[in-house]
């Protein structure tokens, strides 16, 4: 009876899709579990990756309102900050209200409708000038002004200065895990949720998903093992420390599913995640997988997916032109000698249909880095560099960290790009050997536990800036 290739990921029964059911019901004594189309990472914070193959319709909403909405509640600031690159959203007509913190004024504020209002009223006095200057909402401020004016003596000897919303070129600190109940749960199991919903969908089986999944209990599970990532490698340091100028497509959203082996002929079955080129962990599906070697990727921007127009009839040479431009096609490949204006909407039109959107790890920033790098070395000490003409990213450096960069460098200079693929956030190099990147970061959070927390810090506070200035 089942019409689909895979059971639901939670409940494991079988799922019918919707048509079908509707043009067969006499075939069904009940209702079946009918499936459901699942954005792996939410639509809400830009995801595009979906499939009807991982839950049903039941589970999908339960996830929905017991993870999604929380977890994505979390990157209200952001999403809001870069609505204009994010697809629209369901609830794209709800105003989000964002608190925050103003940095000099030290005083909560929120963010409504791109105005940045005092959460509460207050005021400030000036003696020598006579001021006071009222910061409240404008429905409110009227009536807090009554309370000033008994609160402050002679009041009427005071200029009064009426203050709605604040400067947007003030600095401001919005809040993340502050006051938010539960966090961590919310958080981590936004994640764990992301990660086996794409296992599942490269063909991890359900009894695979151990550390992630109770098949007993049908329900997502959190069995510490989420690790936050933390550059230990040399050039990953410098790569996530000028990560915000050097990727084209900042921020991004990165899946690698990937096997590691271990001594006992099984292999370690992790996910590393990173969301708006930011909040990066890897996530521990299973300790003893004993499937083949997996190698899985997802990367994605979060610019808008160019829309493929269906019908050019209307369109006038600059419109063609533009359209060409935007889809990168080139015009010089059309076969006719002298094109006219219905040769270019052909041509185009054809093209516009090979389009399709390419999801794999776009390795050309990291490739690009790494010559950067190299003739950084080459300019050393000279006070010029190759990204900034009056500063070398690598003035300071040490040089234990310059003889593990050289050693990098020449080692990937001369490997496959295949393979430089598959150690991308896998391995780094050290002492001349190769390491585990996430074997050493585990090392070195038992040692020093802050440092995670510091990197995690600086990454929040790049994308701040990021979005504040975009």
């Amino acid at each position: 009876m089942n019409n689909t290739d895979k059971n639901c990921l939670i409940c494991n029964e079988e799922m019918v899709e919707r048509n079908f059911y509707g043009q067969n019901k006499n075939q069904f004594t009940e209702k079946p579990k009918l499936n459901h189309e699942e954005h792996i990472i939410q639509n809400a914070i830009g995801g595009r990756l979906k499939s009807s193959e991982i839950l049903c319709e039941d589970c999908g909403n339960t996830l929905n309102k017991e993870i999604d909405i929380s977890f994505v509640k979390l990157f209200d600031y952001f999403t809001q900050e870069l609505k204009n690159r994010l697809p629209k959203e369901r609830n794209s007509n709800v105003i989000k209200k964002i608190i925050g913190l103003h940095s000099t004024k030290n005083l909560e504020i929120y963010k409504k409708n791109d105005k940045v209002i005092p959460k509460k009223p207050f005021y400030e006095r000036d003696e020598n000038k006579k001021e006071l200057r009222i910061f409240a909402e404008e429905n409110t401020i009227n009536n807090y002004i009554k309370k000033v004016k008994k609160d402050v003596l002679n009041f009427e000897e005071y200029k009064i200065f009426k203050i709605t919303e604040f400067e947007q070129n003030d600095k401001f600190q919005y809040y993340f895990s502050k006051n938010v109940e539960d966090f961590n749960d919310k958080f981590v199991y936004g994640l764990i949720k992301i990660v086996t919903e794409f296992a599942y969908l490269k063909g991890i089986k359900r009894e695979e998903l151990k550390r992630c999944l109770d098949t007993q209990k049908n329900k997502l599970i959190f069995t510490k093992n989420v690790i936050p990532f933390y550059p230990v490698g040399v050039l990953d340091h410098y790569f996530e420390q000028y990560r915000v100028l050097l990727e084209k497509n900042y921020p991004s959203h990165t899946l690698i599913l990937y096997t590691e082996e271990n001594n006992n002929g099984t292999k370690r079955l992790t996910c590393y995640i990173d969301l708006f080129s930011t909040f990066q962990y890897y996530i521990v599906i299973n300790d003893s997988y004993t499937g083949k070697e997996v190698f899985e990727t997802y990367y994605q921007h979060l610019n808008k997916v160019k829309t493929k127009p269906t019908d050019l009839s209307n369109y006038e040479y600059k419109e063609l032109l533009s359209l060409a431009q935007e889809h990168d096609i080139d015009l010089t490949k059309i076969k006719v000698e002298r094109p006219k204006l219905d040769d270019y909407k052909k041509f185009i039109s054809k093209e516009i249909n090979k389009v399709t959107a390419d999801y794999s790890i776009d390795f050309n920033d990291l490739l690009k880095f790494h010559k950067y790098l190299t003739r950084e070395l080459a300019l050393l000490g000279s006070g010029r560099g190759i990204l900034f003409d009056d500063f070398n990213l690598l003035d300071g450096i040490s040089k234990y960290d310059k003889t593990n960069m050289l050693y990098e460098l020449t080692l990937l200079s001369n490997t496959p790009n295949n393979y430089k693929q598959k150690t991308y956030k896998r391995y780094l190099k050290k002492n001349d050997s190769t390491y585990i990147t996430f074997d050493e970061i585990y090392r070195e959070m038992e040692l020093n536990k802050n440092e995670a927390k510091r990197y995690g810090k600086f990454k929040f506070e790049c994308l701040n800036i990021f979005v504040q200035n975009s």
